[in-house]
């Protein structure tokens, strides 16, 4: 009796071992059925992830290399900018055009007024720069280019009424005078290539994006060296100065 219920309980164990067995070999055969679908999914992910790395770093530099190089900020940071919308004076109505007179003289020394300015040596060293140093108010001499190119503009006019402005011109003085003329003439061209103005011609009025000019000019004011100082002032450096 006890030797068949040993018998049985063998049997019984044999199958409780052979169904553990089995699903082992069912887990384990699940298991690796998984793992190369979990290898797939891995690989996928990775490599989308790389895809977009690569594809907003692309952009980022294409962005980078066609995006127009920015303005650069004025090197005096008091300076005030402004713009307005404007249509240009004609000719007649010019107070700076015309023949010789005591009235159009009149305003183009009233528009280089203040053409020398006083800045400090950190200013000009923003675009690594060196001047005429002030010795009596300090800090160093310079114009902004816009009176450098109002100045050159006068000068040819006055060179375009010589017989006015230069009546007893020597020889020496006028091989002086038209180099300086060909000097201009190049300046104001390569300023106007620089700057490249594009709004439309028309050939009728015409609306230009200008600076307010008395704001400009007024935020300078406190920055203008004395004309008693510019007298006084004697550098081999210093070469036209009477604008």
């Amino acid at each position: 009796m006890n030797g068949s219920l040993d018998s049985a309980s063998e049997l019984l164990l044999s199958k409780e071992d052979r169904q553990l067995s089995l699903e082992d070999d069912v887990d384990r055969q699940s298991k690796v059925s998984q793992s190369p679908r979990k290898f797939f999914w891995i690989f996928f992910v990775a490599q989308a992830l790389l895809i977009a790395l690569y594809t907003i770093g692309s952009i980022t530099i294409i962005r980078g290399l066609s995006s127009p190089t920015p303005r650069p900020s004025p090197p005096i940071p008091d300076l005030t900018l402004s713009y307005a919308t404007k249509k240009f004076v004609s000719l007649q109505d010019s107070p700076f055009a015309g023949p010789p007179g005591a009235e159009v003289d009149h305003s183009w020394s009233n528009l280089v007024q203040g053409v020398n300015l006083r800045v400090s040596a950190d200013e000009l060293a923003v675009s690594s720069q060196s001047s005429v140093p002030l010795p009596e108010g300090g800090g160093h001499l310079a114009w902004l280019s816009v009176y450098h190119e109002i100045h050159c503009v006068k000068m040819l006019r006055q060179w375009h009424f010589r017989h006015h402005y230069f009546a007893n011109i020597t020889e020496k003085d006028e091989l002086h005078w038209t180099s300086h003329a060909e000097h201009c003439l190049d300046l104001l061209l390569q300023t106007a290539i620089c700057h490249a103005d594009t709004s439309l011609v028309t050939f009728r009025d015409n609306p230009h994006t200008c600076v307010d000019w008395d704001q400009f000019t007024g935020s300078l004011r406190e920055r203008v060296v004395p004309e008693e100082e510019m007298h006084r002032l004697r550098n081999p450096l210093l070469l036209f100065p009477d604008v």
